[in-house]
């Protein structure tokens, strides 16, 4: 027997998705584990789905208590636990079906204090690896490592991609923070320092799912009230003292600086139009006292949108950082951004190139066959950011193997949908004939990713073209043949030989 893993979820008004989580719990491969559900408090009902599950499966134990907090239930959750292993999971999220069996094998075969693996947030129409894991490779290879070796590892704080090893998170007293937003960030930060050996898998582990309405304005707006501030900007100081008196090497303190300043610079910054005018001062005092502890050497290594957003705050140029604000964040208006033939450009106290920050989005609706040859039209709708005026864009293909990159020429734009008073054409809908008959010519199991980009604009990035729908339906005769990926995107694998 490998040990019994103990899955740890807090419930709070999540009854429209805590059923596909615990179904996901049931059809695990790896079958030696308990449930131990508590209910914070929820008033909807949820607490009656659960006991639903708990009747049928004697591994299933349920606790219910008034609204205590994520920090205080899944404390309660590890107290409760009987197995060798822990794993936290959030209600409205779920886990394939490898998961717990991947990172049950990897910890127990490197005897490793916890394992980890990738995490996908989806939604209902997309699927994608959080920015911060790609930007600093992580999970992409398995390995058996350190914090000390990798120090990278800090940038990750989410605690419910990883099995913990029960005993290692008790002798080193690792609990989550109470009456706190952001309960992950100390937990995640000391058991990685304290870890002897991180066992990673490449596989995906966790499913975390994008609400319908996280992006509305009033929740983001509550999450940059200076309360909600405050609290991640004192963990993250806490983290970092914590760090600084353990006397670990300078290169992990480092490494957190980084994380720091992404965290502040993209959560809070960055989205600086949304601070409530009254609350500005003191919201703008504490961000300078923490951004002034890190030195500016750790600011150097910010990607270019970061630093322009750094330097405009550290210099008091708040009313560039507004205007900035507002344009990524599409509050502006009136037009910030002005569209020139090969860049777009937004006119504060000073001038910027913000090409590079608009990155356009493409998804297919519908794919149809041609009769003759390896010809498909395709129809969708195409999102230009800041587009005043018709613009072309290009679709190409990357063939995975050899990154040869094939041009498969100009999308036709039709209808301009729901016409933006401010930028008149950011949204069309749109149609192209893709001709693959090229690939007739390439090995077998070739496989071609789709992109899209901007004609004229070089600075301007390229994106993955999305795909609603699979399709085709059944590729089991085509010699050559679109899909969808697991992430959603579009991309065409050549089967067998002509």
């Amino acid at each position: 027997m490998r040990g019994k893993v103990s899955v740890i979820i807090p419930v709070y008004n999540t009854s429209e998705f805590i059923a596909d989580c615990l179904e996901s719990v049931i059809n695990q491969e790896y079958q030696n584990f308990e449930v131990i559900v508590i209910n914070d408090g929820s008033t909807d009902n949820s607490e009656e789905i659960i006991k639903k599950y708990v009747e049928n499966d004697e591994r299933f134990r349920f606790y219910s208590q008034t609204n205590c907090g994520l920090g205080f239930t899944r404390n309660k959750g590890i107290s409760l636990s009987r197995g060798d292993y822990l794993f936290f999971l959030d209600a409205d999220d779920i886990i394939p079906k490898q998961a717990l069996s991947k990172l049950v094998d990897k910890l127990k075969r490197n005897d490793a204090d916890y394992s980890v693996g990738k995490v996908v947030r989806f939604n209902k129409v997309r699927k994608y690896i959080p920015v911060r894991h790609i930007e600093f490779n992580l999970y992409n290879d398995n390995q058996v490592t350190n914090i000390w070796e990798s120090t990278e590892l800090l940038q990750d704080s989410i605690a419910c991609n990883k099995l913990w090893r029960t005993s290692f998170v008790l002798k080193n007293n690792l609990f989550f923070k109470e009456n706190s937003l952001y309960e992950d960030l100390s937990f995640t930060t000391k058991a990685a320092v304290l870890a002897n050996k991180i066992a990673v898998v490449k596989n995906i582990v966790y499913y975390w799912r994008v609400r319908d309405n996280e992006e509305n304005p009033s929740i983001t707006q509550q999450q940059m009230s200076l309360n909600n501030t405050a609290n991640r900007l004192n963990v993250l100081l806490e983290n970092r003292n914590w760090l600084i008196t353990s006397n670990v090497k300078k290169e992990i303190v480092e490494q957190h600086d980084l994380k720091i300043l992404l965290d502040v610079i993209r959560l809070h910054v960055l989205k600086y139009c949304l601070v409530d005018e009254s609350e500005k001062k003191e919201w703008s005092l504490k961000i300078k006292n923490i951004l002034m502890k890190i030195p500016t050497s750790i600011a150097c290594k910010l990607p270019n949108k970061e630093r322009t957003i750094y330097d405009m705050f550290v210099s008091e140029n708040f009313t560039d950082l507004l205007l900035f604000s507002e344009t990524l964040l599409n509050k502006e208006k009136s037009r910030n951004v002005i569209q020139l033939k090969n860049k777009f450009i937004l006119k504060g106290e000073t001038e910027y190139n913000v090409t590079k920050f608009l990155k356009p989005l493409i998804s297919v609706e519908k794919v149809k066959k041609r009769a003759i040859g390896l010809r498909w039209e395709i129809f969708g709708k195409v999102y230009i950011p800041k587009a005043s005026y018709k613009t072309e864009g290009e679709v190409y293909v990357i063939n995975r193997k050899s990154k040869e990159r094939i041009c498969l020429g100009t999308i036709t734009l039709n209808d301009v949908i729901s016409k933006n008073l401010v930028y008149p054409y950011e949204r069309f809908s749109f149609n192209m004939v893709l001709d693959l008959n090229f690939i007739k010519k390439m090995e077998v199991d070739s496989v071609l990713d789709f992109y899209f980009c901007l004609k004229n604009y070089p600075d301007s990035p390229s994106s993955r073209i999305k795909i609603e729908t699979n399709p085709e339906k059944n590729n089991s005769h085509r010699k050559v043949y679109l899909y969808k990926t697991r992430y959603g995107n579009l991309s065409v694998k050549k089967k067998n030989l002509f």
